[in-house]
């Protein structure tokens, strides 16, 4: 199953009542049993396939609003894919949000490690890895970010040039 179908599916009814007992993972049973409500078994996706899921509808959603980024909500009549906005890219952009992302969950696929995950965010400042072409803005606290102390520390002679 494709992601962009995986995560649809996820989002979408119909549900059923199994009459089993309704409880999130991880919590003590109650002593009411109620109907569990969640999606069918046909719908039950693999772990893989749903956070597959959640990473392409973070790009793609963070794709569609960037047109309207510095856009205040009244002046948005309609929401378009083929939208250009205040920054000029082409449809199917995604911001800083989106590649910062991207370049956190490779560190993370190789573990909790700070360092990695700051070099990783280095690369996707200075170089080309997590965008899809230069790097055309950068929001305030990404910024700020970057300007502290620890944001240096991941560049090669802490060098400084925002």
């Amino acid at each position: 199953m494709s992601p962009a179908i995986a995560f649809e599916a996820v989002l979408r009814p119909p549900y059923h009542v199994s009459g089993k007992q309704i409880r999130p993972r991880g919590t003590l049973p109650t002593a009411s049993v109620m109907p569990e409500f969640g999606p069918s078994p046909r719908q039950r996706l693999r772990l893989r396939d749903r956070l597959a899921g959640a990473v392409w509808g973070h790009l793609v959603g963070d794709a569609l609003g960037l047109p309207y980024e510095l856009t205040s909500p009244e002046l948005v009549d309609e929401v378009r894919w083929s939208a250009v906005g205040a920054h000029g890219q082409v449809p199917g952009t995604w911001s800083d949000d989106g590649g910062l992302m991207l370049a956190l969950l490779d560190s993370l696929l190789h573990g909790f490690d700070l360092e990695d995950q700051a070099r990783r965010a280095v690369a996707w400042m200075d170089g080309p890895d997590y965008k899809t072409g230069p790097r055309f803005d950068i929001g305030a606290t990404t910024r700020a970010a970057f300007e502290s102390g620890e944001g240096r520390m991941a560049r090669p002679g802490c060098r400084r040039h925002l």
